[in-house]
């Protein structure tokens, strides 16, 4: 028997009373465990304790975990490795599905494969950790309503994440790297997706605010006039009364200085810097409200710079482009 896990940081469900199943599509993807019996069979595995130490363990008994078992172990080292790996991402996409129901810093710490045979251990451990809006790592409850809801977003971060067979995976670097799949022709909302994870893993507000902005300008198609053209496509996308439309556009006009500053080595003055936590702080549930409306009501806005020849519904740059446009003239 193989045991899958993943430790998790800074994740909590106070209504928490048995192991919780998450599903994907209607399939078990794992479950999420605290303070178990199930976490003494991982740590007295084979060789757990010996190759992983005692604050592995401890930090399994003392935080929920993502876990779920095999029957049978798989003796092929490859496969335990990419499993592993696996894990370890199926976690980073929970942390950014529970990111569509509220702001959060829960971070996946170690993910291991274990067995009952005599079979070594592995381990993915990464020194990257994911932060709250303000840039803190701080504790978020979920109740149990909010956790299935996130496996919604689950499925569809899942849905745009790139494909890869198994016996393809390069673990040379212990795990696939976001950067192996960015190309010049990737859609729109899986541009805005690397960002989203981007900015969720610094703590450096300048650099988060500049990732937040990126999804902006990968979702609304913007080339040239970036800052009116993202403050006003996004006040028109998310706000029906005029009043609040305003007041959105102004907020991203303003968030822009700030980008501005900073992508340009520009002194930030101590006024800004006392405002940034706040200014992220907004900027992140405008994102937020901006992903969550797009990604579940205008699929067909996920676009590519050129048009897909072999499906018809899939529109390019520009055609979203006068989408907006002409979603402009209808707020007038």
């Amino acid at each position: 028997m193989d045991y899958i896990t993943c430790c998790l940081r800074n994740l909590n469900c106070s209504e928490y009373k048995e192991p919780i199943l998450l599903k994907s599509k209607d399939e078990a993807v794992f479950y999420l465990v605290y303070q178990e019996k199930i976490v003494l069979d991982v740590i007295q595995s084979y060789n757990f304790m010996e190759d992983f130490g005692r604050d592995s363990a401890r930090k399994l008994a003392h935080n929920f975990f993502c876990y779920y078992q095999t029957e049978f172990s798989t003796t092929n080292l490859h496969h335990r490795k990419v499993i592993v790996n696996n894990q370890y991402m199926s976690a980073q996409k929970l942390s950014n599905a529970l990111w569509f129901i509220k702001d959060n810093s829960v971070t996946p710490n170690f993910a291991t494969i274990s067995s009952d045979s005599q079979l070594e251990p592995q381990l993915i451990r990464r020194s990257v950790y994911y932060t709250d809006a303000g840039g803190g790592y701080n504790l978020a409850d979920f109740n149990m309503k909010e956790l299935h809801q996130a496996m919604k977003w689950y499925n569809l971060i899942d849905e745009i994440s790139p494909k890869i067979e198994v016996e393809k995976v390069d673990l040379a670097n212990s795990l696939v790297n976001m950067s192996n799949y960015l190309r010049f022709d990737i859609p729109s909302f899986q541009r805005a997706y690397y960002f989203l994870d981007l900015a969720r893993k610094t703590e450096f507000l300048p650099g988060k605010i500049t990732s937040y902005i990126s999804i902006l300008e990968s979702l609304f198609a913007v080339k040239g006039e970036n800052t009116h053209k993202v403050a006003e496509r996004t006040a028109n996308f998310i706000e029906e009364d005029e009043s609040d439309r305003y007041t959105t556009f102004k907020a991203i006009v303003n968030i822009y200085k700030v980008r501005s500053d900073f992508i340009h080595g520009s002194e930030i003055k101590h006024s800004t810097q006392q405002s940034l936590p706040q200014t992220s702080k907004e900027l992140d549930s405008i994102v937020r409200r901006v992903l969550t409306k797009m990604y579940s009501k205008h699929p067909e806005l996920n676009y590519k710079n050129k048009k897909d020849k072999k499906n018809t519904d899939t529109k390019n740059f520009e055609e979203v482009n006068d989408w907006f446009n002409q979603l402009a003239f209808s707020k007038k």
